[in-house]
Order: structure tokens, then sequence, then C-alpha cells
């Protein structure tokens, strides 16, 4: 199972994720994005869902949608039951792939588990693991930053 960590300051990948946009070959294509602050509330959710398929869908990324709509889903409840805070999003588009972050004022790093069968809850990042390109977290001042990288 794919998980990265770090512990403050800026990720390498995202950082090369976010130079991809504006390559040598095509430096008019710049990466899209979006962030909104979201309430802790399970609305929240298919708010932050339709704001992920509606980037993707108006920059021709219609084939994503489906899975993304579905881990955009999963960070975000994840971040409103164990954030207890307001939720960041971020969305930001490259050419090649979407990577979509849920922030929160929770200092506790995302575990993945196996649920029992009966269990309602706790497949959240398993789905995630299983789905994504590449996930993991960050650890921040103010809490933490769980994300998702899907290739288009």
């Amino acid at each position: 199972m794919n998980v990265r960590q770090r512990a403050g300051g800026q990720d390498k990948l995202a950082a090369r994720t976010r130079a991809d946009g504006a390559s040598a070959s095509a430096p008019s294509v710049r990466p899209r994005q979006i962030s909104v602050e979201l309430a802790s509330s399970a609305k929240s959710v298919p708010l932050a869902r339709s704001v992920v398929i509606d980037l993707l869908r108006r920059n021709g990324g219609d084939s994503a949608v489906d899975v993304a709509g579905l881990l955009t889903s999963e960070l975000v409840t994840n971040a409103v039951i164990h954030g207890a805070s307001s939720v960041g999003l971020l969305a930001t588009l490259s050419e090649h792939r979407l990577r979509v972050e849920a922030s929160d004022r929770s200092p506790k790093a995302p575990v993945v588990r196996t649920a029992a069968p009966d269990d309602t809850t706790g497949r959240g990042l398993l789905v995630v693991a299983s789905l994504a390109t590449d996930w993991g977290y960050e650890t921040r001042p103010s809490g933490k930053s769980v994300w998702f990288e899907l290739a288009l």
C-alpha cells in the first residue's frame, strides 16, 4: 500500500505536479486550481464532490469523474468526522494529473484500517489507497492535509 507522509514544508511530488502544467513544449498550459473552505458538516461532502467534478468536466477530464468524486467524498468525510474543524479543499488539475487535498485542524495522522465485515465505517482510506494513483498526508502547524492523485 503506497502512502506518503510529509511533516511540514512542501511535498516534492506536489511541486512536480504543479510544474507539469507549464511544460516547455506547451507554455500556455497551466494547472487549473480551485480552493474552497467547507463547514464541518455532512452536507459539505456532496458540495466538495461537485466542485471537483465540475473542475474535471470544465477541463476535459470526464473519464476521471466517477473515481475522483468517490475519492473526494472519502477524504472530506474523514476530515468532517475526525477533523473537528472546517475543511479546506484544494483541487489542482494539470495536463496529466488531478490532485485533491482535504485539510483540517486535527494533528492525528490518517490510519488505513481493515474493517470487520459488519462495521459500517472504516473503509474509506482503503478505497483511496486502492483507486488513487498516489495518496498521502502532510502534517502542518495548523493540522494536516490528506491528498490523493489520479493520473489522467
